[in-house]
């Protein structure tokens, strides 16, 4: 009772939300977790699953072969078109997007798409055999994630693609849904990982991260090669207490507050959510309530979230204010990982009015 159900964010916010932040603790790394059968009935999990993967392609018997267009930034629409076609012609099954591919002004992500389509369909063709490209649809929204995603479907391809820590399990565990709906694989790159896995005394495993990401969806993980240049507090939607039930409470105990003082009040409503639909169904309820201001978990909720969640707010005149869960797990070693000052200054551009960042004296460590 004390998780959301289906919300890998609400429980990442609660089990790791504030503890790594404890100044008493010097070190502090989760090596594993099991998560109770109840819960995981609540979780999707993977939209297809291999066998469908292997079903659609045609493919049996083998591991499917596949590569990364490189280099992985620079080369035109066009030019990026035509590598893909010598792999897959070549006899790759699948070639795929760099993690930071998104929609960059040397190459924007529709002329990708296009070409990318063009060329998988002609590789096919020549070959007679099911051939695919992992499309990148990470994006700065929710909104233009799923864009992109309607797009590849339009263009017939089998697979996309998601970087689910930087885009956040919230936008993962949406795209993921959007997917089982829609009949599209799903492959998931661990871009950021190693800032919070790469530690021996600090930060997350990686096995907890992948087991998150079981849970929140995605038939395929990135985990990295056997060589090479890569080294192998929040309140939600509890069943003790369903959002909607909090948020008619405290609107009536904000505007009762207001009639007895006559004084304008306000209470930040944690709009952290499971997907970008619930999150942004509870911020239109919170305005429905005349509230002026809600809330939202940054790091545990992803920056794509985030940044739709601000220009939301903008557009429809509503303060949001920022918490910071997990930066510890972060920003926390002094000599490995991501200073608190970076993320304060991401979150800036991806949109906040406030920000969480603790306090000079109490329970949390502070320079």
């Amino acid at each position: 009772d004390l998780f959301e159900e289906g919300s890998i964010t609400n429980v990442l916010t609660s089990l790791v939300g504030n503890v790594f932040g404890f100044k008493a603790l010097r070190h502090l790394r989760l090596e594993d977790i099991r998560f109770p059968l109840a819960f995981i009935k609540t979780c999707m999990g993977p939209p297809n699953g291999i066998q469908v993967e292997r079903d659609r392609m045609n493919k049996y018997g083998r591991p499917l072969l596949g590569c990364t267009i490189k280099p992985k930034l620079g080369l035109s629409g066009k030019n990026y078109g035509r590598v893909v076609y010598e792999c897959l012609r070549g006899g790759l099954d699948f070639t795929k997007d760099d993690e930071n591919n998104n929609s960059q002004p040397f190459q924007r992500w529709q002329n990708r798409f296009e070409f990318v389509a063009e060329a998988v369909k002609l590789a096919e063709q020549e070959t007679g055999e099911k051939k695919g490209h992992y499309l990148n649809c990470t994006a700065a929204t929710p909104e233009e994630m799923y864009e992109r995603a309607e797009f590849a479907k339009e263009l017939g391809q089998p697979i996309i693609m998601h970087d689910y820590i930087t885009g956040g399990f919230t936008a993962n565990t949406g795209l993921a849904k959007w997917c089982r709906k829609n009949g599209i694989l799903l492959h998931i790159h661990r871009a950021m990982h190693a800032v919070i896995d790469r530690h021996p005394k600090h930060g997350i495993h990686f096995r907890v991260l992948a087991k998150c990401l079981r849970l929140s969806g995605g038939d395929q993980l990135h985990t990295g090669t056997v060589v090479g240049k890569l080294e192998g507090e929040i309140i939600n939607s509890q069943p003790f207490q369903r959002w909607q039930n909090r948020f008619e409470f405290v609107a009536e105990a904000v505007k009762l507050a207001e009639q007895e003082t006559g004084e304008k009040k306000g209470h930040y409503l944690n709009c952290t959510a499971a997907t970008p639909e619930e999150m942004y169904e509870r911020a239109e309820f919170a305005k429905e309530l005349g509230q002026p201001i809600i809330m939202h978990d940054y790091i545990t909720g992803g920056f794509t979230a985030n940044t739709g969640l601000a220009k939301w707010c903008r557009k429809n005149g509503i303060l949001l204010h920022i918490h910071r869960a997990m930066h510890a797990v972060i920003d926390r070693h002094p000599k490995h990982g991501i200073h608190f000052r970076v993320l304060a200054k991401c979150l800036r551009l991806s949109g906040g009015d406030q920000l969480h960042t603790g306090t000079v004296v109490g329970k949390l460590e502070g320079e």
